[in-house]
């Protein structure tokens, strides 16, 4: 089996994951990359990305081993701090997992794989150095998440390492909204949608979804798994989507 092939539609390469399986789409736009003449394979290439700069930002790779996933971010005050989440679909319910904590660019969540301050004395530096280290060592599970089936990332969520189910009977409500411009300034998180909902285990929980990919798989998806419980209301370009 391929490594990699060049998508059909935009002639990007898409990187299959550890195992030699490709997604079912394409991730850059969205295609079905379903077998076919114009599928082109191309020579293996490595999918393990490599930090980047000084702070190690990585940078994910979409090579879902289930139907989809999708990122999404909670907005932190400083831009490389935004809490970063992965949100897989399966055909019952979403699987979501911490990642870490990074900078969300051009529609990429990149979590970051090092330290962002020297080590600091007393108490309140050794807390804060080892919430540092927790949120580290989360980023570095990406590569575990790209590598595993969807029975492992079940067994993930349910142990509950930061990471949760979000399933019909637990929803209260979802929405899937626009922009917000108090994210886009105050928060200075590029994002193209907010995701919304409350769950009756935990509460209420709200994202933004850094991609316009991650906002179209979101709004195509939710509305499968939890029908009316879900109202979309987004807007791409001259064309409105409404649930």
């Amino acid at each position: 089996m391929a490594s990699a092939m060049t998508c059909g539609s935009c002639s990007k390469k898409v990187i299959a994951n550890p195992e030699g399986r490709l997604p079912p789409w394409c991730p850059h736009c969205g295609t079905s990359l379903k077998v076919s003449e114009g599928a082109r394979p191309t020579p293996p290439v490595a999918a393990a990305p490599m930090p980047l700069g000084r702070a190690g930002f990585m940078p994910t790779v979409d090579a879902a081993p289930t139907e989809s996933f999708f990122h999404a971010c909670v907005p932190a005050i400083s831009e490389n701090h935004h809490r970063l989440y992965r949100v897989y679909i399966t055909a019952t319910d979403l699987l979501v997992f911490a990642i870490g904590r990074g900078a969300v660019s051009m529609g990429e969540v990149l979590a970051r794989t090092r330290p962002s301050q020297l080590p600091r004395g007393g108490i309140a530096g050794a807390m804060a150095m080892r919430s540092e280290a927790k949120e580290l060592d989360l980023a570095k599970r990406v590569a575990e998440l790209d590598a595993a089936d969807e029975n492992s990332l079940r067994q993930r969520a349910q142990a509950g390492d930061a990471a949760f189910q979000i399933t019909p009977q637990d929803l209260k409500w979802m929405a899937l909204d626009g922009r917000s411009l108090w994210y886009r300034w105050f928060n200075s998180v590029q994002h193209e949608a907010v995701w919304k909902f409350a769950l009756r285990s935990s509460g209420r929980w709200e994202f933004a979804l850094p991609s316009l990919r991650d906002a179209r798989r979101a709004a195509e998806w939710l509305p499968r798994l939890f029908g009316d419980q879900v109202k979309v209301n987004l807007s791409w370009g001259s064309s409105r989507r409404e649930h």
